[in-house]
């Protein structure tokens, strides 16, 4: 027994650690066949495609909700596909996929990376995978309708935070903030 406890102990200094590479390189098949596995790729591309349909109602729910006018809420409509654009380009599958792989590597272990794939891969993860665009799309919806709902209060929390943060200030604080609109008007008319 005490035998087999210092060859146990022995053995790995004198073979010495496994190749870094090897290890590195079985982990990191792992991680991008568990991205196949949980079709990264899609959901990237389906997270886009949320955003997109999200960004859709942005011009109207300024109008109604805050009172800009419908031409210059419609401004904002090119900013948006522009942004858009600009991320779906650089954060896309091909630009993100070996970071993708590094972190999935990083993180969890050979044996969980395969029971990830196995899951992934099961009729259960595969409903999973096809079923997660829509739930994110009502849980989105939810998370906005209860936005809705609790901005009043925030609203009221911020007039409140401005209002005793204002009366704590010094004399000299409050002319120099009425100032500065002032200068900043001038500036502007100059």
């Amino acid at each position: 027994m005490r035998r087999a406890a210092l060859i146990a102990l022995v053995l790995p200094i004198l073979v010495g650690p496994p190749s870094a590479s090897a290890g590195d390189e079985t982990q990191l098949a792992l991680a991008n066949r568990l991205l196949e596995a949980m079709q990264m790729q899609k959901t990237l591309e389906d997270q886009y495609a949320i955003m997109r349909h999200m960004q859709a109602g942005v011009a109207d729910e300024m109008t109604e909700e805050f009172g800009v006018p419908p031409d210059v809420a419609k401004t904002i409509e090119p900013l948006q596909e522009e942004i858009a654009d600009l991320l779906e380009r650089e954060l896309s599958w091909e630009a993100t996929k070996s970071e993708y792989a590094q972190i999935y590597a990083s993180t969890f272990t050979a044996d969980e990376m395969a029971g990830l794939i196995a899951f992934y891969e099961s009729h259960v993860g595969q409903a999973l995978l096809l079923k997660t665009p829509d739930l994110t799309v009502k849980t989105m919806e939810v998370m906005q309708h209860h936005m809705a709902a609790v901005r009043p209060q925030m609203q009221e929390l911020i007039r409140r935070h401005t209002e005793k943060a204002r009366k704590t200030q010094t004399p000299s604080e409050c002319k120099a903030e009425q100032k500065a609109p002032l200068d900043a008007r001038k500036d502007a008319r100059q």
